[in-house]
């Protein structure tokens, strides 16, 4: 038992327990656009569009790899099973 204490509290060391509330506290965040400073607004817009593009673009590369593996693990089967028509 007295294992456990010291490894729960090495582990505590390296990594301490977080207060959630306190770590969104933090963070002074505007809800709206409107809130922000016409340069603040542009920044975030452009934030906003650029993580639109890098979403899109990482969903193409994801269905284009599954469709690759999926070619290839179903491509050589009617290879390989041989019916006569």
């Amino acid at each position: 038992m007295l294992t456990c204490v010291k490894i729960e509290q090495f582990i505590e060391s390296i990594f301490p327990t977080q207060d959630p509330k306190a770590i969104v506290g933090t963070a002074v965040v505007p809800e709206k656009i409107e809130d922000l400073s016409p340069e603040a607004a542009e920044e975030r817009r452009l934030a906003e569009e650029e993580a639109k593009w890098e979403r899109i673009y990482i969903f193409s590369i994801v269905a284009a790899v599954i469709v690759m593996v999926s070619g290839l693990v179903v491509g050589p089967i009617p290879f390989l099973v041989r019916n006569k028509y």
